[in-house]
């Protein structure tokens, strides 16, 4: 077992503990160090979770007053939250039924209320799916709510933002055409659910239908920059607690190329979350344990560096980052894009093959003078990993 996996292990443990709603057994935490464990919850978005089981169980007798304080505050601030994200969610939907707009709760607002207890399950964002021909009403209900317009029309997802905690993305499609299998299965979700609320405007996904996206959302992520632990949680509650028919999953998961990545990362949360008594790591697959790494070191919402490490053929499952041979691909994939993406994004390229030659620099050039910093910060990432390289 590779060594950050056994780093990871107290944290694995109180997480099994959380979940499970067991008193953590004093003598698995003797040496764990603290510091350490308040980065990796901290990294891994799950500090709540951790907070929950340390704060509920007094007698564990392990943590001095400043720990004490760091996990309560970590837990507390979480339930706060989630009751404020509630009641302005309560608000939202509100104002969208009466503005006839139909809506759908996704993801975190989901999933928080599956958990054990109230704020053990953090989000930081609020995801609505809404009719995807109603976004100028929607941006008006938002404004009229007091909200910034952060993003509109940009992408798959609007974007707003009030003071001093929400965020809400209100997506009129769920994948972007540069992922073909999940845009064209997801295409038409929202026109396949039911109106659940009395008025009709709310609609909810099946079961099924939640879980299909979970996993692909998660891999979309998992496949870019990464993603941590508290995806593996979140498959493992579904899997314990919604009604899913398996044998339908499984006839969809191969429109969407997923069959692989389904099948480890459930298997993994089981494995990892499934034995609440013991702090021994349980027995993986060289796959498992290759995805395991990957994910450990992606944290919640990825790094540049994984990013990087998903160069490789292998991606996800390779079992060493050769930094040195990815960034090349990375550098060459960032510069030179497939034709397909001519299309949409650079019909002139498209028609014009004896031009694409001269496509990155027009690329280039465009980012320079939009002076929003992402050239500047991607070549910033690509030296530390170039530093870390050498080292």
């Amino acid at each position: 077992m590779q060594t950050i996996v056994t780093s990871y292990q107290p944290l694995i443990y109180l997480l099994n503990c959380a979940l499970h709603q067991t008193q953590p057994d004093r003598s698995h935490l003797a040496k764990t160090d603290f510091h350490e464990l308040e980065r990796q919850s901290d990294f891994h978005g799950v500090s709540a979770m951790v907070g929950y089981v340390l704060i509920s169980n007094k007698d564990v007798g392990i943590l001095d007053e400043e720990q004490q304080a760091f996990w309560k505050e970590a837990y507390y601030h979480s339930v706060r939250n989630s009751l404020l994200i509630d009641r302005e969610l309560e608000q939202v939907c509100g104002a969208l039924s009466d503005a006839h707009i139909g809506y759908v709760k996704l993801k975190g607002s989901v999933l928080k209320h599956y958990y054990p207890k109230s704020g053990m399950r953090e989000m930081c964002d609020v995801d609505l799916l809404i009719d995807p021909d109603q976004t100028e009403q929607a941006k008006n209900v938002m404004t009229a709510l007091g909200y910034t317009v952060d993003a509109f029309g940009m992408s798959k997802d609007d974007i707003y933002s009030k003071p001093p905690i929400y965020h809400f993305e209100l997506h009129h499609k769920l994948f972007v055409e540069s992922y073909p299998d999940f845009f064209k299965y997801f295409r038409h979700y929202f026109e396949s659910m039911s109106p659940v609320s009395p008025d009709g405007y709310e609609r909810k996904m099946t079961d099924d239908q939640f879980y299909l996206f979970l996993i692909a959302h998660a891999c979309k992520h998992l496949h870019r920059a990464g993603v941590g632990l508290r995806v593996l949680t979140d498959i493992y509650v579904v899997n314990r607690t919604f009604a899913l028919h398996r044998d339908y999953i499984d006839r969809e998961l191969p429109k969407l190329g997923l069959v692989r990545d389904e099948t480890n990362l459930r298997s993994l949360s089981e494995k990892l979350f499934s034995s609440p008594e013991s702090t021994a790591l349980p027995t993986l697959s060289r796959e498992e344990e290759n995805l395991l790494v990957f994910m450990l070191r992606s944290g919640s919402t990825g790094t540049f560096e994984q990013r990087i490490h998903n160069q490789s053929p292998q991606g996800v499952y390779a079992d060493a980052q050769d930094l040195s041979k990815n960034k090349w691909y990375y550098v060459k994939n960032r510069l030179i894009l497939n034709p397909k993406t001519y299309r949409k994004k650079y019909p002139f390229f498209y028609r014009h093959k004896i031009a694409r030659p001269f496509l990155p620099i027009v690329r280039l050039a465009k980012k320079a003078v939009k002076h929003d910093g992402k050239v500047s910060n991607e070549l910033k990432n690509l030296r530390k990993v170039n530093k870390k390289t050498k080292d």
